[in-house]
């Protein structure tokens, strides 16, 4: 039996100051949220509110496939809404989980299906996550692609008020970037694997998100943008400036599109291309020791200065 000390029926979580709104109903389970996500609740109004219950699935058909990861989640189109389906092998054939939107995120319901694989708590309920993974990051890139933002594949640190982010794909370093920056305390550090990036008038800001990589260290801070540094494994130490057309395409290959909707598509390649255009941008060949650091430092030390 695994005790909770908070039940969760009605709950705001803030991920990029975007709003999710959470009510479970029915009194045969308990939601709670694994990893991190816990840390995210916060008051605010909502930008989307999701209904979540416990039981049958609802009728459905696969006809209208939109999109199908090849893994954990397939996208159907359903009249004015969209219908995601949260699958896994262990689970069966059957999604252990479905999720009805509206087209433009405002509202939504989630339908969890009873399975022998879930825990329970001390009063013998089964204690279910409704945004488990991948659920709550589906929707973060969906409420981003209105014109909100981009989840990027990276590691984000704070420094003297100003924020950097090391991008790269899985393997790139990301995670012991954030190991090794854990060593010094005047830097915060936003996430090792997910930031989301905003603009705010003229500026930049990025986000800490729950999704956190290897250093398990994550954060809800948010601080403007003032450096893109795209990650590189290299025997030694080295940063070279990067054309904007160049950068642009490399944060593309390094965000979440939603290619199924052609808006939101053609909204995230603008985005990554105004972030190359506005934001300083890097190649960083590093050595995956101390050296970095001190190289960081003593060689961008200035630059940061003038940008922070």
């Amino acid at each position: 039996m695994l005790k909770i000390e908070v039940v969760l029926k009605d709950v705001v979580l803030s991920i990029g100051d975007i709003n999710i709104r959470l009510i479970c109903y029915g009194d045969n389970w308990r939601c709670f949220f694994s990893g991190d996500v816990e840390r995210f609740c916060k008051e605010g109004s909502p930008h989307i509110t999701l209904k979540a219950y416990y039981g049958k699935l609802p009728r459905f058909s696969e006809k209208d496939l939109v999109f199908d990861s090849g893994g954990n989640w397939a996208l159907f189109r359903r009249k004015s809404s969209w219908m995601f389906f949260l699958k896994s092998p262990v689970t069966g054939k059957l999604p252990y989980a479905v999720a009805i939107i509206n087209r433009n995120f405002s509202r939504g319901k989630i339908y969890l299906r009873p399975l022998k694989e879930h825990i329970y708590g001390e009063d013998s309920l089964p204690l279910v996550d409704p945004l488990e993974y991948p659920l709550d990051e589906i929707l973060m890139v969906h409420l981003l692609s209105f014109n909100r933002g981009v989840l990027l594949h990276a590691c984000g640190i704070e420094y003297n008020d100003g924020g950097v982010i090391f991008v790269g794909i899985s393997g790139s370093g990301k995670s012991t970037i954030a190991n090794l920056y854990k060593k010094i305390k005047e830097v915060n550090i936003l996430s090792d694997d997910r930031i989301i990036v905003r603009r705010q008038d003229t500026s930049f800001y990025i986000y800490g998100t729950p999704w956190h990589g290897d250093s398990g260290v994550c954060s809800q801070r948010k601080t403007p943008l003032k450096a893109i540094f795209f990650l590189k494994h290299s025997p030694q130490n080295f940063c070279r400036r990067l054309l904007s057309v160049n950068a642009a395409s490399r944060l593309f290959v390094c965000s979440f599109p939603t290619f199924w909707d052609k808006r939101g598509l053609e909204y995230t390649l603008n985005v990554c291309s105004h972030l190359a255009e506005n934001i300083p941008c890097y190649e960083l060949g590093f050595v995956p020791d101390d050296s970095i650091l001190e190289f960081l430092n003593n060689r961008l030390c200035s630059f940061l200065k003038q940008n922070l």
